[in-house]
């Protein structure tokens, strides 16, 4: 493992970063739903699902852009998944109802990640900062069911200008290994 490399063990899950990019501390959520006939391991990972639990950003001094960001979420299934393309139906539905200006640009239920299969779509959005700045966010979303764990994996950033860094989320994403551990 390099500083560069994120792994969580528990979840079988690793990811990597460029030099560029900063890992920023996250805390897991804790999550009082409870439920029966869980092991140690899926209660601590149930507990932990409802915020990410590793966060990376480019960091740059413009603040004409947004940052680009990467979040992955793990959610413990209880019960069998829906089908890939009935979860992509649910994913575009939150996105145009969380920013009713988004505009879907790319959607299938048949991509893979690491090696499993998964739902991607990239969608177009305005977001405001805290001063009322408006910026327009090019978000790449990716769900993938390995074993009993479903993870979500968000990339946004900047939809133009100097800092979409298109090829720095490519190559992260390739560097994503998921292994099933539940």
């Amino acid at each position: 493992m390099t500083p560069d490399t994120f792994t969580a063990p528990e979840l079988g899950f690793e990811i990597t970063k460029p030099k560029n990019w900063e890992f920023v501390p996250t805390q897991w959520a804790k999550n009082t739903r409870k439920h029966a006939k869980l092991t140690p391991a899926q209660s601590d990972i149930l507990a932990k699902s409802a915020v990410p639990f590793v966060y990376l950003q480019y960091v740059h001094d413009s603040p004409d852009y947004a940052f680009p960001t990467i979040q992955v979420t793990c959610r413990l299934l209880t019960a069998t998944p829906p089908l890939l393309a009935q979860l992509l139906a649910l994913q575009t539905q939150t996105i145009a109802r969380t920013y009713p200006d988004a505009t879907i640009t790319d959607a299938t239920d048949a991509f893979v990640l690491s090696g499993h299969p998964a739902t991607h779509f990239k969608s177009v959005f305005s977001i405001k900062n805290h001063a009322g700045t408006e910026f327009s966010i090019l978000s790449r979303s990716y769900l993938v069911i390995v074993g009993q764990l479903a993870f979500t994996l968000g990339l946004s950033g900047p939809s133009k200008g100097p800092h979409t860094r298109a090829a720095d989320f490519e190559a992260i994403l390739k560097s994503v290994k998921i292994s099933p551990c539940i």
